[in-house]
């Protein structure tokens, strides 16, 4: 069963009915987590809007330029068995605010790198396609 906590009462009645579990009977696992905001259908859309403007504009293979952003922009240090290893976020892991620097990266990118002019999300008309 997944409880969405939202609110002080919410709290209240999941430790209520967390109190009322019989334990003579059965085993429970009780897993919280934090549920992050995920990047929109909308949002991955425009990316891949995006990714194919500029792919269309250099020549570039679409996969090609979405992997070179994610490499530029989206790569953390992690510490595993005390080593510092590199590793590249997936757009996938991005909250909506994270997908929403991201692409401002990226735009700015290609207006100073590439000399284009990539447009905001609210000046986009999507076609069928994307």
């Amino acid at each position: 069963m997944d409880f969405i906590i939202k609110t002080y009462d919410h709290r209240e009645k999941v430790i209520s009915y967390i109190q009322r579990l019989p334990l003579d009977k059965n085993n429970y696992k009780a897993k919280i987590e934090v549920i992050k905001g995920q990047r929109s259908n909308q949002q991955n859309r425009y990316a891949h809007f995006v990714f194919n403007m500029i792919a269309e504009e250099t020549g570039e293979f679409m996969p090609n330029v979405k992997w070179f952003y994610r490499q530029l922009f989206l790569t953390v240090v992690e510490k595993i068995f005390d080593k510092e290893i590199e590793r590249v976020r997936s757009t996938i892991e991005l909250t909506t605010l994270e997908q929403e620097d991201f692409m401002t990266k990226v735009r700015m990118h290609a207006s100073t790198e590439l000399n284009m002019f990539v447009p905001l999300p609210n000046e986009v008309i999507y076609s069928d396609e994307f």
